[in-house]
């Protein structure tokens, strides 16, 4: 038998917005994919708004505190994440920028691979207030099963410290920022652990 690695990409983008709102807010945006090396996917407003799903993450996250999304500003960078791959299992953490705290988060899982049964590929995502930590697991295919992946696009809306919570308390921001594993999900199906299939959440 010989084992497959599994392979997940990384991608990070600092959304800023422009200098009316820029001291508020941050947003940053990581991608998952069946490539290992870390890349950027756009590198404009423009280019992201001519994207289904890009633009579709941008326009909800921008519309929790009134930003419009042509308003916002990109500057693709590879920093604020961590991550640490254990055999199947990998986990990350997307932290936030100095200075500001977790606001709003988009999740959209594009597909897994296995995404049937027991040993369909998982993502498990938690929030906290100054990152979100995320564990994937992706199982080593037998000998012609090809590779397993979770393919997902992440965004995460940071808030300014000093006026974050005043975001919370008028819901602009979520009223809590420390969210244990706020999305779980499983391939198609979802499992008996509480996992639902994956797919998409704003929150």
């Amino acid at each position: 038998m010989r084992h497959m690695k599994h392979a997940l990409a990384v991608s990070l983008i600092t959304i800023a917005c422009q200098p009316a709102l820029a001291q508020e807010f941050r947003a940053q945006a990581l991608v998952f994919d069946v490539t290992m090396e870390p890349k950027g996917i756009m590198d404009t407003t423009a280019e992201c708004l001519n994207h289904s799903g890009c633009s579709s993450a941008l326009k909800s996250l921008a519309s929790y505190v009134g930003v419009p999304p042509n308003a916002v500003d990109f500057a693709t960078v590879l920093a604020g994440l961590t991550y640490q791959p254990d055999g199947e299992t990998t986990r990350y953490d997307l932290h936030t920028n100095s200075g500001y705290q977790t606001c709003r988060i988009s999740i959209d899982v594009l597909s897994t691979t296995p995404a049937d049964g027991s040993h369909a590929s998982l993502l498990d995502v938690a929030v906290h207030p100054n990152r979100v930590h995320l564990v994937s697991w992706t199982p080593t295919q037998n000998m012609g099963g090809g590779r397993s992946w979770v393919d997902a696009r992440i965004t995460l809306l940071e808030v300014r410290d000093d006026v974050a919570q005043s975001y919370r308390n008028n819901g602009g921001c979520h009223p809590t920022a420390d969210r244990v594993w706020v999305y779980r999900c499983r391939g198609k199906s979802g499992d008996g652990d509480g996992r639902q299939p994956c797919g998409s959440y704003r929150g």
